[in-house]
């Protein structure tokens, strides 16, 4: 049973379950191993043959080599593919809250 389901889109945060807080960048510091997680999911549900999915691999490399800048400027560089409909259809809330937050800071 599920208590406690809340989400708060400002700080990237998502709390399942009983205060159990996922958060993935609260606008210092990236949780790499949410961030991964959340990468490969996506990359599971896009096509392999569509831009998004490309894309979202680049982003786990730097991902995995906690490569903060080459993330910042991979999404900045392909925010087209980042804002797309099958994107952001695709992606969970919590994936799509921390790319709109990294690109701002």
């Amino acid at each position: 049973m599920m208590k406690n389901v809340k989400i708060i889109s400002e700080n990237s945060t998502i709390t399942i379950g009983d205060n159990n807080v996922i958060q993935v960048y609260d606008g210092k510091d990236i949780n790499w191993e949410t961030l991964e997680k959340q990468l490969f999911a996506l990359i599971r549900k896009l096509p392999e043959t569509s831009n998004e999915f490309a894309v979202a691999q680049k982003a786990i490399k730097y991902t995995v080599k906690k490569d903060e800048k080459g993330l910042r400027n991979l999404i900045r560089s392909h925010i087209g593919i980042f804002t797309s409909d099958l994107f952001s259809s695709t992606a969970s809330g919590i994936l799509a809250d921390f790319i709109k937050k990294f690109i701002l800071i």
